[in-house]
């Protein structure tokens, strides 16, 4: 059986050859980069089994490069590592909201990076032997992170399981996201002891998406001004009064989500969506 191919991206070699020892010695093959555009010239010749990318780094950053491969049907599938001297958590959100599958700090154990090698490869193997879609899945969340990661996941599930184009599913994409992190944030005002239930159901002809947050709910009317924010905004009107800004906190991230998905429909508390989009037709079906 062939090794696993790493790409080993970093612009300093120093680190990439301790790298590349750790993961020789555990028995991958190892490729190596050391800027932006020689890592996507390599990942997409190569296909590697898995990324390990450095954020900082010259002509195309990590975050530009992991996005560039995320965003397409043909290079999502490769796990990506992120490696990082930033410790805050918007910066591992910065990664992780454009598809990164793991977060590691520098200065970083190299048996710890190997381990989490070992286990990305593992998840990834697990997904691909999955014929379809789980016709039901459920998971429940409490931070930002773990939506996005869990997202990042339903992306990729949906790349390899659906004939939705890769802007529609870019659209998915955003939708879940906002309104995941609205559920989070403004409906359980980032409570730790609150959970974010989360569902998704694929059908033949459409894929459902469930999101309900323990808060007290809101009339999804009142996040229509987000319409009209939007088109104040669009006109290039400035003075638009804090009051009207702060109406529904996250109206105007609700309002570009239903632009995304062809229907939302919110329970009369209005702790919980429904997202829907349809499928387009196989081509099978429309020939007989």
């Amino acid at each position: 059986m062939t090794p696993p191919r790493i790409l080993v991206v970093d612009d300093e070699k120093r680190i990439v050859e301790l790298i590349r020892y750790q993961l020789e010695e555990n028995g991958y093959r190892v490729e190596e980069a050391y800027d932006g555009e020689m890592a996507l010239e390599k990942a997409k010749r190569l296909k590697p089994d898995l990324i390990i990318l450095d954020l900082m780094i010259p002509k195309r950053d990590g975050i530009e490069v992991c996005e560039e491969l995320k965003t397409h049907r043909e290079y999502n599938p490769i796990p990506i590592i992120m490696l990082t001297a930033r410790s805050k958590e918007e910066d591992r959100i910065q990664g992780y909201r454009v598809g990164a599958d793991r977060y590691l700090t520098k200065p970083f154990n190299l048996e710890d990076l190997a381990e989490t090698v070992e286990t990305v490869l593992a998840e990834k193997k697990r997904e691909r032997e999955q014929d379809q879609i789980s016709e039901k899945v459920s998971f429940t969340l409490q931070s930002r992170i773990e939506c996005m990661r869990q997202v990042n996941q339903i992306v990729s599930r949906l790349y390899r399981e659906t004939r939705l184009s890769e802007e529609e599913v870019m659209n998915v994409d955003f939708a879940l996201m906002e309104l995941m992190q609205n559920a989070i944030e403004h409906g359980n005002k980032s409570d730790q002891n609150r959970l974010v239930k989360f569902g998704y159901t694929l059908y033949p002809d459409r894929v459902e998406f469930t999101i309900e947050d323990e808060g007290e709910g809101f009339r999804a009317d009142q996040a229509n001004h987000g319409d009209v924010i939007l088109k104040k905004l669009l006109k290039g009107e400035k003075n638009i009064p804090e009051i009207e800004r702060r109406k529904r906190p996250g109206g105007l991230g609700i309002y570009l989500a239903k632009m995304m998905v062809d229907k939302i429909e919110y329970n009369e508390r209005g702790n919980r969506a429904v997202l829907t989009k349809y499928l387009p037709p196989n081509p099978q079906d429309t020939q007989s």
